[in-house]
């Protein structure tokens, strides 16, 4: 299922090693898929690099390839986390994982 959030090398699997073990994944992830697209609410843009806060597909593609890495590293990662700035990204994420059957889900 690699590769399910637009990536094809994923977010997490480049940096977690062979043989690491992590008691949790924490992530605010780039936000925007452009910088014209975060220009568009400044309420909402903080600032950062390019690089910081843009990814071609957003949040949602983002964290969709973390959910990807996630099922490769499914016994060295115990617990992911992740903010998201749109609601909608979440309603969708949210479905995802119900569908998948992710058997703890928690949101605030």
């Amino acid at each position: 299922e690699g590769g399910e959030g637009g990536g094809s090398v994923g977010v997490l699997l480049p940096v977690v090693r062979e043989g690491e073990r992590y008691a949790f994944c924490m992530c605010n992830p780039p936000f925007f898929e452009s910088m014209e697209e975060a220009e568009l609410n400044p309420g909402t843009n903080f600032g950062g690099t390019p690089e910081e806060m843009c990814c071609e597909g957003g949040e949602e593609a983002f964290v969709k390839q973390i959910y990807s890495d996630s099922l490769v590293l499914r016994d060295r990662v115990y617990w992911y986390t992740t903010m998201c700035g749109k609601k909608d990204t979440m309603k969708k994420l949210r479905r995802l994982l119900e569908l998948r059957r992710v058997p703890a889900v928690r949101t605030t």
